[in-house]
């Protein structure tokens, strides 16, 4: 009988020695990289350096350390206020380098016509939203809202313009 209890807790301990996938995240070593260059550029401890990022940013200790361990998923709206407190972009810029762009397949010229104008439409239409919203010479907290939704969109079809000329550069090298 001894046998066996022993084989159960062997087994349980191999489970616990073996690190689950989300704890190689490159959010979560990307944050504990931060922790540690945060540690040797003020010459002070990790728990001190936890202590201060949490006093920074309303983070609770317990959540910094499990956004480190990989336990606990970065939400996105906390990582701008993290580099802010790291002074760097790396942690943004690690959550860039996990979004996988499809390629933009583009038959003939006129799909890549048709994707420059709907980008242009939409920025003529956030615009059009921007000077409705003026028009009266105040701006509200609703029309702010419309404002910064129109605000993203453009961004992000900026973004997307970019990478589909980088897609279009890489196949002309290659």
């Amino acid at each position: 009988m001894e046998g066996k209890s022993e084989m159960k807790r062997s087994s349980k301990l191999s489970l616990v020695t073996e690190k689950p996938e989300t704890m190689h995240s490159p959010l979560a070593l990307t944050f504990d990289a931060e922790i540690k260059r945060m540690t040797l550029e003020k010459g002070i401890a990790i728990g001190h350096v936890m202590a201060k990022l949490a006093a920074g940013t309303g983070i609770t200790e317990r959540h910094l350390y499990n956004y480190r361990s990989g336990k606990t998923d970065i939400p996105g709206c906390e990582i701008p206020i993290l580099c802010k407190h790291f002074e760097s972009n790396a942690l943004a810029m690690a959550l860039v380098g996990m979004c996988d762009v499809g390629e933009f397949d583009a038959q003939d010229a006129f799909d890549l016509a048709d994707f420059c104008a709907a980008s242009v439409s939409e920025m003529l239409a956030g615009g059009r939203v921007f000077i409705e919203a003026a028009r009266d010479g105040t701006i509200d907290g609703h029309e702010l809202i419309q404002i910064k939704n129109v605000v993203a969109m453009i961004v992000r079809n900026a973004h997307r313009t970019l990478e589909v000329a980088t897609q279009m550069r890489e196949r002309r090298v290659a």
